[in-house]
């Protein structure tokens, strides 16, 4: 078992997603991604005599990048972009109320200046 520790880090260097992943590294096949809460299913033992040939097996670092890392990396941008979504609806929302009030305050200035009110030139 191999684990890792994913995180995604923003442009301005701050984490803003962190995962731990977990990959079982069998003798003979290939590698599979597991849940992280496999840890509660292993047992302490006494250490082998040997260590097993799989100790000394080569790490796959593509399959760790396309089958872990990338899945990551777009859960969290798809993540990113709704909250960015939605952020950019409530601005717009809040920027088109904002100046329609404005509207609304310049309307009633030029309606006071048509009726002559006093001071209505100055504002």
């Amino acid at each position: 078992m191999d684990f890792y520790r994913g995180r995604v880090v923003d442009g301005l260097g701050q984490v803003i997603h962190e995962k731990l992943f977990a990959v079982e590294i069998p003798d003979n096949g290939n590698p599979v991604v597991r849940e992280p809460s496999i840890l509660g299913d292993f047992v302490p033992a006494s250490p082998p005599d040997t260590l097993p040939s799989i100790a000394t097996k080569e790490e796959s670092p593509s399959f760790v990048h396309e089958q872990v890392l990338q899945p990551f990396l777009q859960e969290t941008r798809q993540e990113r972009l709704a909250e960015i979504g939605r952020i950019a609806e409530h601005i717009e929302l809040s920027l088109t109320e904002l100046l329609q009030k404005v509207d609304e305050e310049i309307g009633r200035a030029s309606a006071e200046v048509d009726d002559k009110v006093p001071g209505a030139e100055g504002r």
